[in-house]
């Protein structure tokens, strides 16, 4: 009986399973200089339009990953390479660099994040729900229309 009272005293409470990407990077638009995006590889845009930087960080708040990444030198398929990119650029000059990775579901995190800088390479979490980017091609097009 003593084993087990002492077994469950010591027992360490559980990280989460999932954790919100605004948890994981600085998603307030008043800190936010600009936003370039790009999709598939193809052509690049600066944002620098608050109402449109607001729409994008909403967008991304929204995200919810698993809680346990990949360093990308561990990540077994890094080949995936549809979906779009987001360089976040802070008015401190730091950036926070997320790559969505629509076929396999991932996001890839590199540069600055509420911990610190992510050092050699980057980090590979995955969606805890894939329906949670469904809306990421409404979102780029709004960054091409003009406001």
């Amino acid at each position: 009986m003593i084993l087990f009272l002492s077994a469950g005293c010591n027992r360490n409470p559980e990280k989460p399973s999932e954790i919100s990407l605004k948890d994981l990077i600085d998603l307030s638009d008043a800190n936010i200089s600009n936003i370039k995006t790009s999709e598939g590889g193809g052509i690049q845009t600066t944002i620098e339009n608050p109402k449109q930087i607001q729409t994008i960080c909403s967008f991304l708040s929204k995200i919810v990953l698993k809680n346990e990444y990949q360093n990308e030198k561990d990540q077994q398929d890094a080949s995936g390479g549809l979906g779009a990119y987001f360089l976040i650029t802070y008015a401190n000059h730091e950036s926070s660099h997320i790559e969505i990775k629509t076929d396999v579901h991932q996001i890839k995190l590199r540069g600055q994040t509420q911990e610190g800088a992510i050092e050699n390479g980057a980090r590979v979490y995955s969606l805890s729900d894939s329906s949670q980017i469904t809306d990421l091609d409404d979102v780029l097009s709004l960054t091409t229309s003009s406001d």
